[in-house]
């Protein structure tokens, strides 16, 4: 195919004709010409018009036409960047390109620079098509997909579109199976608006299949590409991946790195293979010309400058920087090129005086300079900068010509970044750096992370030889310069690296008054930099300060005087910056030996240059690399005050491990048993009853008296979840409450507590997680639901910045406990991590790979005639309208169970379904009643209509903080959720279900601040569908965003309140769509949540759950919250006030969702504008974030108003008139030291209003046993 234009996109409307054709025009030589049309079925339009969307042409290779051959090693080798085939499709889905399970053939994805690998299989259900084609267009597809790697980052309402092709070649037909490369053939840093691709496809052994040559594409607008805003319903499909990542945070000792003499001894004969490569002729040729030609230069400038020295005259220098008219920030430069022309003979230097000896020639090195370009292109980068700085010489010295622009002309990087990265000895050198580091860490553990530093990165030349050879899932890659022009060129330029980071950095200073931590890097790379400083042994010191002890420095760096370097480099200010004249007389570079002895002066124990072969051209022992490790030293001690931890011990021994590894390191620690009643065994072991709140705070309370610097709480209790015994539904509850249940009064009385210092705190379980995605393995199944309650805490409590960890079953309690210190040590980021033997997991929210739609790539569902299916909550609206759908896709048999008869709505629609032709048969019975349950089964087995699926929609709502809350408000939202789920398991096990539906809640996928038990119930629920997946059982959990219309939180208004937070709702008719494209996939776990990322920057930002998706909110930048404190700093003292009030006026207007904020007056009780608990919480997080501090959570009842709140943020957290600024007291509140406002006393008096009558009665209950535990 050939010339091939694609003039206008082909969308297929959906349930709209159209009529296609294909119009073939013979050419000479056995070619074609082709035009595609399309034409709408528009009826009311007499002669509807034909649209041309293609054009090309066509024709028969000769049959002796032979490929070119490929390297596919060489392909591999420059695409050695793996990218996750889940994120290749969600970036897709961000631009509004959707792949279907068919289209979705690549396995793995490698990209390079501007280039990019893939291995495609055809999807098995396409394979019975193949012998309809020539070449599969799902095959074909999918390797083209390729191209997106390739091309520059855009906004995400932009894409690149294809718009012509110049030849597209088929050499022979595919096989099931094949390879993909791209690259761009012009690539530049920019993006640009046409870009040309060529493509190769190979056979899984390297043989060229067929070539695509002058792919064209256009940048365009996501309309442009869909003609259409409408959004399709799989784009709210969501689910947790669980990612190998290494275990970053505080630094570990890097005891893992080999030393320098081991890299050393490992690399030689690498070494010697690499630099022989190097002709050592041409390079000799190449260098004597450098050298030759940058005297020409030198006397051209000063041919130009006026001078007039002949031979025999002698003049000092300062007499020539006066007569030459020579700036002064230049006078060493000029020194230098004198030194120059003695090297070669011109001048002759004697006791502060040059003798002339030779008079200066007529030179043209310009024109000598294009003369090598044509004899050695491979050094174009050389030449082009030396020619482009070298010719200015004269302009530069007298002050006229900015070098900077020289050698960055109006910012651009391109020649420099060339010189730095593809001239013949950054080639050797950048090769020798990667190797050191890859081999240095090549013992880097699986569950480790290792952080890298790059000092002085600049245009990213070495960088580029590195980053791709690191695993991403364990680096951390901190690119630095001095100037914030190379650090965002290389973020565009290392986009796909998703472990770099990119910081300013000026080594000359204290790198901790810049934002970085001391001690924390294993490895720190510096290319052609460290000379740069005026002090090297200072320069070195920060070094040190940043590099961990036992770390790893690798420099590279020019080791002798090169004249065409000192005309390009020499030029800017850097270069002589030196004033350590001791170490550097008059020239700024170290031989090998002085580095090795620098180092060694300044704290480096281990010192080795490379490459130390022989051999070498001289070119590259002009270069050297050079490896040194720091000192190892004594760790520095936690703090001056040691550590405080509390542990809630389990019964198996993890936490009494875990208490002398902490111990070893200076920890003070805790031990808390559960037992019968409080006690105190020893200073530091205590028993409490773990079913009473009032014991909790009463160890919080002793605890608190003996030490208040408490670091940590570690929760243990949770690691109880019986697994490998058989669990019935009282065991089931009582691990709930030894799990939830102690969570929550631990959480209580940790906030109640009022402790000076806000302790962090970890949830441990042990298997409750299905990790790893490919082959989870959840037996710890009963502590699950702990995971839900954790994401609450951390929205409600993000002061105890609450971690979720999940041990891995099959290990030791050693191995446990040290996977547990690891982890709380390290302070690392991730609060969701699960570890499998020697391997960490982290979560991620990836989108859902969803099934084609399209009805001959997916059967659609139906329901058996002949079968019985089961709803709980089948008389609640969503029920009900599962029902409905069930019915008209077949289902004839239903059995409808409620807690309650159906009220009159109800029967209105079960009467429906049954003039249908259903069967229906409505169960009045209790979910979390096993024998009740175990009744409604045995029925169902008795009325010889086998019960072929269940969809367990049961559920109620009980909303309040967590320190609202108590267990029996918590045991009503469970009992059918977990108990009722559990039920259904046990008594359906033994049965050939097609389906087991649970209908979970995006709480707890995201958590729900005010819905810590909705989230707990319905997070058992999606280990529940992976527990029965690994028994090779059907299971689905959906975490239903909020449905508009029908259930009981749309009752509630929910579907109107999450517009608030970010979220869409979903309509009845998209639940249906879902549920049947879900029903037919392979997933355990998705949610469904209509999400609006850009109204979720912030949480983005904070969540490392939520990762994946800043790219979304890059091209959206917001003013950051914190910036408000900045603002508020840099305002006069007597304007500040004001300020205050509108800032907490806006907050508190968009926390309620009032419109217009001015309308707020300064005393208006918030209660009175319909605050409740849960808004309250999200007032005081909003302004936790806003002021960069600690907030009581009692912040909105004791400051109920605007004035008030102004009054107290003023005195407590704003900068006051002396300058100084103090934290907020957290106040120790007690239940008899809280005074509710009238707004609140209203508010509660409208809640039990809108209470039910079975809700009525639990809540009095609930109060009658809290007065007798009073009496």
């Amino acid at each position: 195919v050939e010339d091939l234009i694609i003039k206008q996109g082909l969308i297929l409307p959906d349930g709209d004709l159209l009529s296609a054709e294909t119009i073939i025009k013979p050419l000479e030589k056995q070619s074609y010409q082709f035009q595609i049309f399309t034409q709408p079925e528009q009826q009311n339009q007499e002669e509807p018009e034909w649209v041309l969307h293609a054009t090309g042409k066509i024709r028969k290779n000769p049959t002796d036409t032979a490929p070119t051959k490929v390297d596919l090693k060489q392909y591999q080798a420059e695409c050695s960047q793996s990218i996750e085939v889940q994120q290749h499709y969600q970036q897709c889905q961000q631009i509004g390109i959707e792949y279907g399970s068919s289209f979705q053939g690549i396995q793995q994805l490698w990209s390079g620079e501007n280039q990019a690998l893939a291995y495609i299989t055809l999807p098995e259900e396409l394979i019975a098509q193949t012998t309809d084609y020539q070449f599969h267009p799902a095959l074909l597809d999918a390797a083209l997909q390729v191209i997106f790697q390739t091309l520059p980052k855009t906004d995400t309402n932009q894409t690149y579109l294809p718009i012509g092709i110049e030849q597209f070649q088929v050499y022979s037909p595919p096989g099931l199976s094949l390879w993909a490369y791209a690259s761009v053939t012009q690539p530049k840093l920019e993006t640009q608006p046409n870009l040309t691709i060529q493509a190769t496809l190979m056979s899984p052994q390297g043989e060229t299949i067929a070539t695509v040559e002058g792919l064209q594409v256009k940048l365009a607008t996501q309309q442009a590409l869909l003609r259409t805003a409408d959004e399709s319903i799989t784009n709210w499909f969501y689910e947790v991946e669980w990612r190998n990542k290494g275990l970053l945070g505080r630094l570990l000792p890097p005891d893992f790195l080999l030393k320098p003499l081991e890299v050393e001894q490992k690399l030689t004969p690498n070494l010697q293979e690499l630099v022989t490569q190097v002709d050592k002729n041409t390079a000799s040729q190449i260098t004597t010309q450098l050298e030759q030609l940058s005297v020409d230069y030198i006397v051209q400038a000063l041919q130009s400058m006026g001078w007039s020295y002949q031979p025999t005259e002698s003049f000092h220098s300062d007499a020539a920087v006066q007569s030459l008219g020579i700036v002064p920030n230049q006078r060493r430069l000029f020194q230098r090129l004198l030194q120059i022309l003695a090297e070669v003979g011109i001048l002759q230097s004697h006791q502060q005086q040059w003798h002339v000896q030779q008079t200066l020639e007529q030179v043209n090195p310009s024109e000598k300079s294009q003369s090598l370009l044509n004899q050695y292109p491979e050094e174009a980068a050389t030449l082009t900068l030396l020619d482009r700085c070298a010719s200015q010489l004269s302009g530069v010295l007298r002050g006229t010509i900015d070098p900077v622009q020289l050698v960055f002309p109006q910012g651009d990087l391109t020649t420099a970044t060339q010189l730095y990265q593809d001239s013949t000895v950054a080639q050797v050198m950048n090769t020798i750096v990667q190797k050191a580091i890859t081999q240095a860490i090549e013992k880097l553990p699986p569950s480790r992370g290792v952080r890298l530093l790059e000092i002085g990165a600049g245009t990213g030349g070495t960088t580029s030889y590195i980053l791709p050879h690191l695993n991403p899932h364990q680096t951390e890659y901190i690119f630095t310069d001095i100037g914030a022009l190379f650090t965002n060129k290389a973020q565009e330029r290392f986009r796909d690296y998703r472990f770099v980071g990119y910081q300013t950095l000026d080594i000359e200073l204290d790198p901790t008054t810049q934002g970085f931590d001391s001690h924390q890097y294993d490895v720190i790379i510096a290319a052609n930099v460290l000379h740069a400083t005026s002090n090297l042994k200072q320069t070195l010191s920060h070094v040190r300060q940043l590099l961990a002890p036992g770390g790893m420095l690798v420099l590279s760096e020019a080791t002798t005087r090169i004249s065409w370097v000192d005309l390009i480099f020499g030029l800017l200010e850097g270069w002589w910056k030196f004033t350590d004249y001791e170490l550097r007389p008059d020239y700024p570079l170290l031989s090998r030996q002085q580095w090795k002895k620098v180092l060694s002066e300044t704290g480096f124990t281990q010192v080795v240059t490379l490459p130390e072969v022989e051999g070498i051209a001289q070119t590259l022992s002009e270069q050297g690399v050079i490896v040194a490790q720091a000192a190892p030293t004594s760790p520095e001690p936690i703090s001056s005050e040691a550590k405080g931890w509390l542990i809630l011990a389990d019964k198996e021994g993890i936490a009494q491990q875990l208490v002398s590894q902490l111990r070893s390191v200076g920890g003070v620690c805790t031990l808390v048993f559960a037992g019968e009643s409080y006690q105190q065994l020893a200073p530091d072991k205590f028993t409490i009853n773990p079913d009473n709140p009032a014991e909790f705070e009463q160890l919080m309370e002793t605890v608190a008296a003996k030490s208040a610097s408490l670091s940590g709480v570690v929760q243990c209790w949770t690691t109880e979840a019986d697994v490998g015994k058989t669990i019935n539904s009282s065991d089931l509850e009582h691990l709930s409450k030894r799990g939830c249940g102690t969570t929550l009064s631990l959480v209580q009385a940790l906030v109640k507590a009022g402790l000076s210092q806000t302790p962090r705190l970890w949830l441990v379980t042990c298997g409750s997680q299905p990790v790893p995605s490919d082959n989870p393995v959840i037996p710890g199944v009963a502590q699950s639901s702990v995971w839900g309650m954790g994401k609450v805490i951390s929205l409600e409590h993000p002061e105890l910045d609450c971690v979720r960890l999940d041990l891995d079953p099959q290990q030791t309690i050693e191995a446990q406990a040290k996977a547990l210190f690891e982890e709380i040590w390290s302070k690392d980021r991730e609060d969701q991590v699960a570890w499998r033997g020697d391997s960490r997991y982290v979560a991620r929210l990836v989108t859902t790979p969803h099934q084609q739609t399209d009805a001959t790539t997916q059967e659609s569902l139906n329901f058996r005639e002949d079968a019985t299916y089961l709803i709980t909550g089948g008389m609640g609206g969503l029920g009900l309208l599962v029902a409905r759908w069930m019915v008209e896709l077949g289902a004839q048999h239903l059995v409808l169970l409620g807690r309650r008869a159906p009220d009159d709505a109800a029967r209105k629609k079960i009467t429906e379904l049954e003039m249908a032709g259903a069967k229906v048969v409505v169960e009045k019975a209790d979910v979390s009643d096993v024998a009740s349950m175990r009744g409604v089964v045995d029925k169902i087995e008795q009325s010889k209509v086998p019960l072929a699926g269940v969809i367990h929609a049961a559920g109620m709502l009980s909303d309040g903080v967590l320190q609202n809350q108590s267990w029996s408000s918590f045991e009503q939202v469970m009992a059918p959720k977990v108990q009722g789920a559990w039920h259904l398991h046990q008594l359906t096990q033994n049965q050939p279900l097609d389906f087991f539906v649970l209908f979970s809640s995006a709480a707890s996928l995201f958590g729900s601040p005010g819905q810590g038990n909705h989230s707990t119930a319905n997070a058992f629920l999606d280990g529940l569908a992976h527990y029965r997946r690994a028994l090779g059982l059907p299971g689905l959990s959906i975490h239903w965003g909020a449905v508009a219309q029908v259930g009981e939180a749309a009752e509630r208004g929910a579907d109107v309140k999450v517009h608030k937070q970010g979220l869409g709702a979903i309509a009845p008719n998209q639940v249906l769509e879902s549920l049947e494209l879900l029903m037919n996939g392979a997933d355990a776990e998705v949610g469904v949540v209509p999400i609006e990322w850009l109204a979720w920057q912030e949480r983005i930002e904070q969540w490392s759950f939520l990762a994946d998706w800043q790219e979304i909110i890059q091209t959206h930048p917001e003013i950051s919250k914190s910036e408000f404190l900045l603002k508020l700093e840099a305002t006069a003292l007597n304007e500040r006030h004001s300020l205050l009030v509108a800032y907490i006026r806006r907050q508190l207007a968009l926390v309620l969702g009032i419109n217009e904020p001015e309308s707020i007056a300064l005393e208006t009780g918030f209660f009175d504008l319909g605050m409740d608990s849960l808004t309250s919480v999200e007032l005081r997080n909003k302004l936790q974030t806003s002021f960069a501090c600690s907030l009581p959570s009692t912040l909105a009842f004791e400051h109920p108003n605007i004035q008030s709140l102004t009054d107290y943020l003023e005195e407590k957290i704003i900068l006051s008139s002396d300058g100084t600024k103090t934290e907020p007291e957290i106040p120790k509140v007690m239940v008899d030291e809280v005074s509710f406002e009238p707004e609140v006393s209203e508010t509660l008096l409208a809640e039990i209003n809108q209470l039910s009558e079975d809700e009525m009665d639990l809540a009095v209950d609930e109060a009658i046993s809290q007065l007798d535990q009073l009496l």
